[in-house]
């Protein structure tokens, strides 16, 4: 499976660092570092959709559960929830430092 190309509109991608499969509903989200959002393609490469362009900086590591989407941001220095269901942000945990509750370009 090929998808995108270098660049930064819909399908395209700069630096993908990380993706994740959400096997039931046969969905692939990339970690799209370079433009700052998530990418959504189908299992076959096509593009379906994207999210965070307006919240994420340099999304790093990506998970996704059945009712969320967690991404790591490594410029941002933290650990953002977003609803599966409409892809809006839900919960941003962290600040830069070595403290309690605190990361370092996770």
């Amino acid at each position: 499976l090929a998808v995108g190309n270098k660049g930064n509109a819909n399908n395209e991608l700069s630096w993908p660092i990380s993706l994740a499969l959400d096997e039931p509903n046969q969905l692939i989200y990339i970690a799209d570092c370079g433009n700052g959002r998530i990418q959504v393609v189908s299992l076959t490469g096509k593009f379906l959709k994207r999210f965070g362009q307006r919240i994420l900086k340099s999304p790093c590591g990506i998970a996704v559960t059945e009712y969320n989407v967690f991404v790591t941001d490594i410029i941002l220095h933290a650990l953002l929830q977003f609803s599966k269901k409409d892809l809006k942000l839900v919960r941003r945990t962290g600040t830069e430092g070595g403290g309690e509750g605190q990361l370092n370009s996770p």
